[in-house]
């Protein structure tokens, strides 16, 4: 398998395991609680952290190793620009003196691939302690920037068989006239899972997204096996021809060019059970709705209509709170669609480069829905934006809002509540 190889890469492979494990403690002025529900123990609730998401991570190993089904985070893209609210050169003054420290006089020399690495790294192998062995999925937004070396790093932290596909998603839903050649409009979403084979090893484990079949079935007996559709008895794969006589005595054989899809032993059982139909010119077989495997196999290209564009994120949060509050926050249908492959719905999903809280926003938003009790664990690095903007956010969406954009209607709570998370001394 190729390696990669970059400056500091020795010094920080192990690093996850050199950081001090902490305590977290509950602030209650920051929390959002349930007045009717039980409390819980210990950690036992949706969690805002506030911290450096390395320290973090360490924190909540012994209580989550293991344990977290779905993992989605959107790191910085380092496409070098300093000029927003979150330094995007990944070289703020902590990062420079963490690199110091790692690295020694070899963090003048490193670039910013580099320093990225040196950040990605050891906090995706505390990532993959806290995935659940088997069923622990977890999705990296990234565009151009980084995309190759994000794959590359990930197959050496999760193992390159477990890489389920790269993601494309169009991002802008305008064109940049200032492009000097293409008009860079697509990012990518990066996925792995715990354990790829624990995912194909039976039909009911396979990765699928919600779909609504039933207009696709037209059909139904009104004799309890419900609605199905009509499918053609023969197929292009090759079997072995034969000529059929049905119980009712018409005669069937596959269309030239094409091969019986079925043994004879299994159209008999298939006649008997009612499961051929009759009408018109040729016997077809009837699938039925209730047999066929729910949702259906996702799509490496992402439509605009299934995860929105970054433009949805932005309007969404502007309604909220107001112009300014964060730039280009990931579309909440983006995080529903992907959380959408988790079968759990008492699932915990992490998101450890929190910003805005989109990913905290959307499991409040699928527990509504489907009354599940999923829960979220978010890590904000930055104190102002953990509290004026993703504690804030979530308590809006918890307990509804009166959006900013003139004439809007209320928009009701979703229902829930979120401990408000720091680092213990």
């Amino acid at each position: 398998m190729p390696v990669l190889d970059w400056i500091g890469k020795q010094a920080v492979c192990s690093h996850h395991l050199q950081v001090a494990c902490r305590s977290l403690k509950r602030d209650d002025r920051h929390s959002v609680d349930n007045p009717q529900a039980q409390p819980g123990e210990g950690l036992d609730e949706n969690m805002l952290v506030q911290a450096d998401n390395l320290l973090a991570l360490k924190a909540l190993l012994p209580h989550f190793a293991g344990r977290v089904k779905c993992v989605y985070i959107d790191p910085p893209y380092n496409t070098g620009r300093g000029d927003w609210i979150y330094n995007d050169a990944v070289d703020s003054p902590p990062m420079r003196v963490w690199l110091r420290e790692l690295a020694g006089s070899k963090a003048d020399e490193m670039s910013r691939h580099d320093k990225w690495l040196c950040m990605m790294y050891p906090r995706l192998e505390l990532l993959k302690e806290l995935l659940h062995p088997e069923e622990g999925l977890i999705f990296v937004s990234v565009d151009d920037t980084e995309a190759a070396h994000l794959r590359l790093v990930m197959d050496e932290v999760f193992g390159a068989a477990n890489w389920l596909a790269t993601l494309t998603r169009r991002a802008m839903h305008t064109v940049r006239n200032s492009s000097r050649d293409f008009n860079a409009n697509t990012d990518y979403v990066v996925a792995f899972a715990r354990n790829k084979a624990w995912f194909g090893a039976e039909r009911a484990r396979y990765l699928r997204v919600p779909a609504d079949k039933t207009s696709a079935y037209p059909h139904d007996d009104q004799d309890g096996k419900g609605a199905y559709k009509l499918d053609p008895l023969h197929a292009r794969n090759y079997y072995r021809p034969y000529q059929h006589v049905f119980g009712n005595g018409m005669c069937w054989s596959a269309p030239p060019g094409t091969y019986p899809r079925y043994a004879v032993e299994t159209l008999r059982r298939m006649e008997a059970d009612g499961g051929i139909s009759f009408n018109g010119r040729r016997p077809r077989a009837k699938r039925y709705l209730s047999q066929v495997q729910a949702g259906r196999p996702p799509d490496t290209l992402l439509s605009p209509k299934d995860v929105g564009f970054n433009k949805d994120g932005t309007v969404l949060l502007r309604e909220m709170l107001g112009g300014g509050a964060f730039p280009q926050p990931k579309p909440l249908k983006l995080i529903q669609y992907l959380l959408s492959m988790v079968r759990d719905p008492e699932a915990i999903v992490l998101d450890s480069f929190a910003g805005s809280g989109t990913t905290g926003h959307a499991v409040l938003a699928m527990n509504h829905a489907d009354g599940g009790q999923r829960r979220f664990i978010l890590v904000e690095v930055e104190p102002d934006i953990a509290r004026q903007v993703t504690a804030r956010r979530l308590e809006l969406a918890i307990r509804g809002y009166t959006p900013t954009t003139n004439g809007s209607a209320a928009v009701a709570g979703l229902g829930g509540s979120f401990g408000y998370y720091t680092l213990a001394e």
